[in-house]
């Protein structure tokens, strides 16, 4: 009788040990899931319920078809999109701009004395941020691209989705194509002025369309589609913004003249920063829509708030990049309220 309920308080105490280790299992499972660390990774089959994840989308589209964006905005938002989701894109403002602080801070240089960049309008610094540099790497590419995406969410009401992207040959093209595949959108590629293997003034219009590299391509795009198809001015940044007005100019006209059907006139320009103040806000902003464009970023930069940047390196560099040290975490936001007090923030 014994050896029965020896075996029954055996049997009992496995079944309890199965049922504990296997609610200990199912809890690290939903810690794992609630903290998205595997997100993207091989594992992530073996974490997240894809029947979750279905019925958070059917919600999701439910709730914004509530407030009126059906399902062409919810293509062109790409909101609710997995990867928007697995980027982890929504961000507060604030938080946008700690981003773009610190890679703007890991790729400043500081020189001992001024150095002059620009060509239309010179500007003359101690520091220079080095975007097409960061842009060689693909992280902070990415980074760059999802800032410049998240700029266009916060102002998707004021202009249509983006069916493609101009940038300056002179400019950012790399972080341009990777903001343009967040977009769904294709990339084209205006040549400048000086570029050797730009079509002179004296050609006729029509083969002025080989000046934008891969309008051709979108003209064809336009043909097929049953709806205007609408673009955008992109490069990392600016300084008095010709190069980028410029372009904007020669697209517009190139579309005017020639009467291509269902392209959209550009009228915004996205930029993560302008490199310094020389013109103020007002004038920059007025400058732009003068030729009926409009200058979206996040910050002008002034040499105080450059100088902060070089510090944040420093720091950075000191504590080995680890962004949520209480100094570092300090120096981003003294540089956050600089930036508010002088009014650099747009």
């Amino acid at each position: 009788m014994d050896k029965v309920s020896n075996i029954n308080d055996l049997i009992s105490n496995s079944i309890i040990m199965i049922i504990l280790i296997v609610m200990g299992i199912n809890t690290i499972r939903s810690i794992l899931a609630f903290s998205g660390w595997l997100r993207g990774t091989k594992y992530e089959k073996y974490i997240h319920d894809r029947n979750i994840d279905k019925v958070a989308n059917l919600s999701a589209q439910q709730a914004l078809a509530n407030i009126g964006i059906g399902e062409s905005e919810r293509n062109f938002f790409r909101i609710i999109s997995p990867a928007i989701i697995k980027s982890q894109l929504c961000f507060e403002k604030g938080d946008l701009l700690q981003s773009l602080f610190i890679i703007m801070a890991e790729h400043i240089k500081n020189f001992n004395h001024e150095i002059v960049y620009g060509k239309t309008n010179p500007t003359a610094s101690r520091f220079y941020v080095n975007t097409m540099e960061a842009s060689l790497n693909y992280h902070y590419c990415r980074r760059m691209s999802e800032l410049l995406y998240q700029l266009y969410i916060q102002n998707y009401k004021s202009h249509p989705r983006i069916d493609f992207v101009v940038v300056p040959k002179i400019g950012n093209p790399i972080l341009a194509i990777e903001f343009a595949k967040k977009c769904n959108a294709i990339c084209i590629i205006r040549k400048g002025n000086n570029d050797n293997s730009r079509i002179s003034s004296d050609t006729e219009d029509v083969y002025k369309i080989l000046n934008f590299e891969g309008l051709e391509n979108l003209q064809k795009i336009a043909i097929q589609s049953n709806q205007n198809l609408n673009g955008v001015i992109v490069d990392c940044n600016c300084s008095g913004g010709s190069s980028l007005i410029s372009s904007a100019e020669e697209f517009n006209s190139l579309i005017t003249k020639n009467l291509v059907e269902k392209i959209n006139l550009i009228k915004n320009v996205y930029i993560l920063f302008r490199a310094d103040n020389d013109l103020s806000t007002q004038n920059i902003n007025k400058k732009f829509s003068d030729t009926d464009l409009t200058l979206h970023r996040y910050i002008d930069l002034d040499e105080e708030l450059k100088s902060r940047l070089a510090s944040l390196k420093t720091q950075l560099e000191h504590y080995n990049h680890d962004i949520y040290r209480k100094e570092i975490i300090h120096l981003i936001n003294e540089i956050k309220n600089h930036a508010i007090n002088n009014s650099l923030t747009t």
